[in-house]
């Protein structure tokens, strides 16, 4: 911990020696009729060869030496400048971007800003489809989460999910807002295919660095997902043929009315080949795949309009199903008695999305939006074992019983907020006020019943939570070089029998922004007021959602970090960060907690706390043939467990000590690329049972075992083939291509030789290819 504490007072002193005389470059990036700021726009900046993207209130600066420059800039659907001048000193510039008619014909070049994904001057990352289309996948699906698990500070699950893990924290403190409506989804098969189908956005930022005042809602990270936009004049269409899933997306601009529409729905393909498969892989495998009758979902529409007197509003719908049943009948016989036996389980989750967003018109210094949304989600396992007997000779039945166990707890939010943005020469002031109210419905009990006689154990109640909060922030320049970023969120939030207050400052200092390089500090505070609780253990992952109890409030963290970002002729982005992470109020299970004999959550889990530091290192090669990226992090993340001789610090489920990963990918031609992904990374802490019991097994500390360390080589070939009114792109993946055998499970399994029982390792990919069909239509 001591070294990461060092490495503000490393960077100051190199400062001391590489500063030099130069000037800062700053401004924003605004529409030209409404003047509202424009975010994700690409500046380049020549002879200096840099190059930077506006943040999401259009901020953007440069660090250079005087002489003659020139900043060109480019956006999807708006006209490129190119202003020229000479640089004598500090200068501001704002830069007005005019809307552009779409071109009729696709695009069939990928400029040299999009093959990237992007860093941005605050420290979070731009990723879009187009950045990352030639990155190896696993069956050749369009993940978004799998490809936020190659950057620095950022972590994976289980080999093939989607989970990810920020900076030490858990999977749930990871929020995710779109058009201003803050959720979190689960994954489809387990785990393994993400909702968030890259084919459905237009871009997305992770920001776990510095975290502005108006976004809160989660204790490790946000991820800020902009649906996908119209990209011509004219009807589109695009079908994809998966492994997987399979989907289609369109697009229809009414330019008439003003008026654009998106679309999109994918369907998972595991139940058309679910038979066949569980026939080919071994029964350690076979054993825990989802039932043949397995299916999801996952659609959106998104409708938007934009006219001079109303400003733009714009609508979207997210909704996702996911369904499982699996189910044994059985009977036997003794003496003269029938016995039938039925054994099931259903698991499933479905989550909808309603968002209203209205940007009012400006006047070019005032901008204002709204947001009014609703979401749903609802997660769900039922465990059910049902037997009844009857006299063999005649039918009669003579008796029955029968046990249920049924965890559906479903969460509803209403949210509403409402934000207004002060432009003036280099300042930017913005402040606002958000609700949110949600409502946890707990559905979840036991029941056993003999002969019709039934015995039900509710555990929890019904809760309301309603959180109010109100935020504010600047953006200014300091001096000369320096760049301050700084703002408050403060909530208060309600619940049924209690209440809790809750600051959240945040800031962050750069110096010499967008130079070769830039040295900054920052300090935010996070809090989040649902509670993601997770097993722990050698098998599969579950987690539960909680709302906040008069025991137990929001969980804290405080982040500090610093280090260095800077560029190199428009070619690299480079990156070095230290943090330090504490987290307070985390839940966790406490030592046999059970959902049949106890009667509230309050009752099962306790009060934990996590501290997490590490080293984060990433560069990324923006533009030529070759581009890609790399990045190594070490760190640690441990939480507190309460065992039997007293608080202890153990791993978390996050700890990872050593994470590499380095893409490359390869353009041979105008239609032909190539791709290949190196991943390493410590083995994931786990739990074993270690006592066995007549009232069950039991360990005496979690995450006592740890996994063997992960690492893989994926490989990827993209062709494009055009027609006239038609593309066809041609994706194909080779996952796991040396067949490392790392694990995704420990199976307890029974050794007949020895009499014992041990733990075998389960892997889940061998090497894996798979090939996806493309077909867009214009």
């Amino acid at each position: 911990m001591k070294r990461v504490f060092l490495l503000p007072v490393i960077i100051i002193c190199t400062f001391s020696i590489l500063s030099g005389q130069t000037f800062r470059i700053s401004g924003r990036i605004l529409e030209d009729k409404e003047g509202k700021p424009v975010s994700a726009a690409t500046l380049l900046l020549r002879p200096d060869g840099k190059q930077t993207v506006s943040d999401n209130l259009g901020n953007y600066s440069f660090t250079l030496s005087a002489g003659s420059k020139e900043i060109t800039t480019r956006h999807l659907g708006y006209r490129s400048i190119t202003l020229k001048f000479i640089l004598r000193s500090d200068t501001v510039i704002n830069i007005h971007l005019q809307v552009s008619p779409f071109e009729l014909m696709e695009v069939q070049v990928i400029g040299e800003f999009t093959k990237s994904v992007e860093m941005t001057p605050r420290g979070s990352f731009l990723v879009t489809p187009a950045a990352i289309r030639e990155t190896p996948k696993l069956f050749s699906e369009p993940d978004l989460l799998k490809s936020l698990q190659m950057l620095p500070g950022v972590s994976f699950g289980k080999e093939g999910t989607s989970d990810i893990y920020v900076r030490g924290g858990g999977a749930g403190q990871n929020i995710i807002i779109a058009d201003g409506c803050y959720f979190f989804l689960p994954g489809h098969l387990l785990g393994i295919v993400s909702p968030l189908d890259l084919d459905f956005l237009e871009s997305a930022e992770l920001y776990k660095d510095y975290i502005p005042s108006d976004i809160g809602g989660g204790a490790s990270s946000i991820i800020n997902l902009d649906f996908r936009k119209p990209h011509s004049d004219s009807l589109r269409a695009q079908l994809r043929l998966g492994l997987l899933s399979s989907g289609v997306t369109v697009e229809v601009p009414f330019k008439k009315i003003n008026l654009d529409l998106t679309a999109g729905l994918k369907r998972g393909n595991y139940s058309l080949y679910a038979p066949l498969l569980k026939r080919i892989v071994r029964d350690d495998v076979g054993s825990f795949l989802p039932p043949d009758k397995y299916s999801f979902y996952d659609s959106f529409v998104k409708l938007s309009h934009e006219s001079p007197k109303a400003g733009r509003i714009s609508y979207l719908f997210f909704g996702n199903y996911d369904y499982g049943k699996d189910e044994a009948k059985t009977t036997g016989e003794h003496n003269d008695t029938l016995f039938k036996y039925t054994d099931g389980i259903v698991t499933g989750w479905n989550s909808m999305v309603h968002a209203l967003q209205w940007e009012p018109p400006g006047n070019g210094h005032y901008n204002w939006k709204v947001n009014l949304n609703y979401n749903r989600l609802a997660i769900g396992r039922r465990i059910y074992s049902e037997s009844e007997s009857f006299v063999n000779t005649t039918g009669e039945k003579i008796g029955s019983s029968a046990t249920l166990y049924s965890f559906y707890p479903a969460i509803n939010n209403i949210g509403l907020s409402a934000s207004l943005i002060r432009l003036f020469n280099k300042t930017t002031l913005s402040a606002g006020v958000s609700e949110r109210f949600r409502s946890f419905i707990s559905n979840n009990y036991a029941t056993h019943s003999i002969d019709h006689v039934e015995g039900r154990n509710d555990l929890g109640g019904n809760d309301l939570v309603n959180a109010t909060s109100l935020f504010f922030s600047v953006a200014a320049p300091l001096a000369e070089k320096f760049q301050a970023d700084a703002g408050l969120r403060i909530s208060g939030i309600i619940i049924r029998d209690g209440s809790f207050f809750v600051a959240e400052p945040r800031i962050r200092f750069s110096y010499k922004p967008g130079s070769l390089i830039s040295l900054h500090i920052n300090y935010v505070r996070l809090s989040q007021d649902d509670h993601s609780v997770e097993g722990s253990n050698a098998g599969l992952r579950t987690q539960l959602w909680l709302p906040l109890y008069k025991d137990f409030g929001p969980e804290i963290s405080d982040i500090l970090s610093a280090g260095f970002q800077g560029q190199i002729n428009n070619n690299f982005i480079w990156s070095l960060d230290g943090y330090l992470k504490r987290t307070s109020g985390m839940l966790d299970f406490k030592p046999g907690a059970s959902f049949i004999f106890d009667t509230s959550f309050v009752d099962m889990v306790d009060r934990i706390n996590l501290r997490a530091y590490g080293i984060e290192a990433g560069l990324i090669k923006k533009t030529g043939k070759l581009t890609g990226s790399a990045s190594y992090t070490w760190s640690r993340s441990k939480r507190e467990w309460y065992a039997p001789e007293g608080l202890m610090w153990i791993p978390s489920t996050a700890d990872r000590p050593h994470n590499l990963s380095a893409t490359l990918k390869y353009y041979l031609k105008e239609k032909t690329s190539f791709g290949l992904n190196f991943v390493y990374q410590s083995g994931a802490p786990a739990t074993i049972y270690m006592h066995e019991t007549s009232y069950g097994e039991f360990f005496e500390t979690k995450n006592n075992i740890r996994y063997f360390d992960y690492h893989r080589l994926d490989f990827s070939f993209r062709q494009t083939v055009y027609k006239r009114r038609f593309s066809i792109d041609i994706d194909a993946d080779v996952y796991n291509v040396y067949n490392r055998k790392n694990t995704f499970y420990f199976k307890k399994t029974w050794d007949e030789a020895e009499k014992r029982y041990f733990y075998k390792n389960i892997s889940l990919f061998p090497v894996m290819p798979s090939l996806t069909i493309t077909i867009r239509f214009w």
